[in-house]
C-alpha cells in the first residue's frame, strides 16, 4: 500500500504481502529499487515478493515456475 501522507523525504511504500516499508520519493523511485506497483496504485509489493505477483503474459504460456 502506498501512504497517502507525503512527507518531505517521501511517501511510505509497505509490501502487501511482507509487511515491509521503505520510503521513496516517487514511483518511478520505487519501481527503479525492485518494487512491483499495481497499476491501480493501490497495491505494491518489496523486491522479494514481487516476482510472484507479476503477470508473465501469454509469452511465457502464462506458467512461471518459482524458485522460493
Amino acid at each position: 500500500m502506498i501512504g497517502k501522507t507525503i512527507y518531505a523525504d517521501g511517501r511510505n511504500y509497505l509490501c502487501d504481502d511482507c509487511n515491509r516499508l521503505e520510503k521513496f520519493q516517487s514511483i518511478e523511485a520505487a519501481r527503479a529499487a525492485g518494487w512491483a506497483i499495481a497499476r491501480n496504485r493501490k497495491n505494491c509489493y518489496c523486491p522479494a515478493c514481487a516476482p510472484a505477483r507479476r503477470n508473465v503474459g501469454k509469452a511465457w504460456g502464462g506458467v512461471r515456475t518459482l524458485v522460493k
